[in-house]
């Protein structure tokens, strides 16, 4: 079976980070896992529950190019729309992790006593950042250009993506 090619360049892009990360020590303080996970993963879950699961694995279905070649022109827009969505609340998630972040560094410096070590500081604020940072990066990386493969099925980026 042959992979789309947008699930090649994201295999790919993740291939390079793992050797870049290797490489390259310092660049793996950019990776909070943590984070990473709830913002990559809580966009779909409120999906589910906004859109419900035909439209939500339909459009990311379709916007990896399996099976999209033949849908009709509405359900491509309605799948771009679910798309766009889950960008947005892929934002919105990264937003919400800055926040509970923000709310953990002041717990933790609360829980020192007034004796939090500059360490305990910069490590949450680093933290507090890389939210809004993934988020803002699914929403233009990924769910942004699947959306626009699936709305110019004609164009140059739709029909790279398609295949």
């Amino acid at each position: 079976m042959r992979l789309p090619k947008l699930v090649t360049l994201i295999l790919a892009w993740a291939l390079l980070a793992v050797v870049l990360m290797r490489f390259v020590p310092a660049l793996g303080d950019i990776v909070e896992p943590r984070t990473l996970l709830f913002v990559v993963g809580i966009a779909p879950v409120f999906g589910l529950a906004v859109l419900g699961a035909a439209d939500v694995f339909g459009a990311l279905r379709a916007g990896l190019g399996l099976g999209s070649a033949d849908l009709p022109p509405e359900t491509r827009a309605r799948y771009s729309g679910a798309l766009r969505m889950l960008g947005d609340l892929s934002l919105a998630a990264g937003v919400f992790a800055f926040f509970a972040t923000v709310i953990a560094t002041f717990n933790a410096m609360a829980m020192a006593g007034g004796d939090a070590s500059a360490m305990q500081v910069l490590g949450g604020a680093s933290t507090t950042f890389l939210a809004p940072l993934y988020g803002f990066l699914l929403r233009s990386f990924v769910y942004g250009p699947m959306a626009s493969g699936l709305d110019e099925p004609g164009s140059w980026l739709g029909s790279e993506l398609e295949g």
